[in-house]
């Protein structure tokens, strides 16, 4: 076999072992589409619902969000509810995005540029709007406007087979994830999810698993309690091991002191 020859039949089992990997990626993803699109179908005729349901209320749902180190947005009222939902071909992810509003900014006196613009940075990692302007050489004041954006997603992961739900900026300023099997996601777990927006007593924590039992907690309680004793024995002991030559010159030097 000629040096072409053989570089054809290289070229030709290459391309069937693409082709045979393509068709079963195809296969595995057309299972997990027919698995998953089900659950966000559920998930979006709730969300539809829900929204509608907030938009006639008339009682509105107030929130305020406490900033670590800096204070508290307080005052702010949930508003301008809608559900966004992607074309079956970028995945089918449903959202439901509102935000929470008020009258009044946040003003506080950092000290430090570099604090004020790491704070800073943070909090418009996480699409609140602030600024930040000197007071002194050695004092900035930080500003943060009194609208926080909140998202909480369902999009598809193919290769688990799973629906990650994100919630930004629901549970406090910041991101969950959990990873749900379909099946989990069922009206019980939806209501338990709008029971978060609306800021009332809610079940997610149970039916996600992201709550720890009252035996694990105390386990866990000792074992750190354990762990803290272990490491103030090290330190003390160590603190003696390094004292030891002082001491005992002292004595050498001031016997019977």
């Amino acid at each position: 076999m000629g040096v072409l020859d053989r570089l054809a039949e290289e070229a030709r089992e290459s391309r069937q072992r693409r082709e045979a990997a393509d068709s079963a990626r195809t296969r595995q993803e057309t299972a997990a589409r027919a698995r998953l699109t089900p659950a966000l179908d559920r998930v979006a005729r709730y969300l539809e619902r829900l929204v509608t349901h907030l938009r006639e209320m008339d009682r509105a749902v107030e929130v305020e969000y406490r900033l670590d180190d800096i204070g508290t947005l307080a005052g702010l009222r949930q508003q301008s509810y809608r559900v966004t939902r992607d074309d079956e071909q970028d995945g089918g992810a449903v959202r439901l995005l509102f935000e929470c509003a008020g009258p009044s900014p946040l003003e506080v006196k950092v000290h430090g540029h570099e604090q004020a613009e790491s704070r800073g940075r943070k909090l418009r990692g996480a699409g609140l709007s602030c600024k930040s302007s000197p007071v002194s050489r050695r004092v900035m004041r930080l500003r943060v406007e009194p609208k926080v954006p909140v998202r909480v997603s369902f999009s598809p992961d193919l290769h688990r087979e799973r629906v990650w739900l994100e919630l930004r900026n629901l549970n406090g300023i910041g991101v969950q994830r959990y990873a749900l099997a379909p099946e989990r996601i069922d009206e019980e777990l939806l209501d338990a999810v709008a029971s978060l927006v609306l800021r009332e007593p809610s079940a997610f924590a149970e039916l996600t698993g992201s709550v720890v039992a009252d035996t694990r907690r105390e386990d866990l309680k000792r074992r750190l309690a354990r762990d803290r004793r272990r490491r103030d024995a090290e330190l003390a002991g160590g603190l003696r091991r390094l004292l030891f030559p002082v001491t005992e010159w002292f004595r050498g030097r001031f016997p019977g002191g």
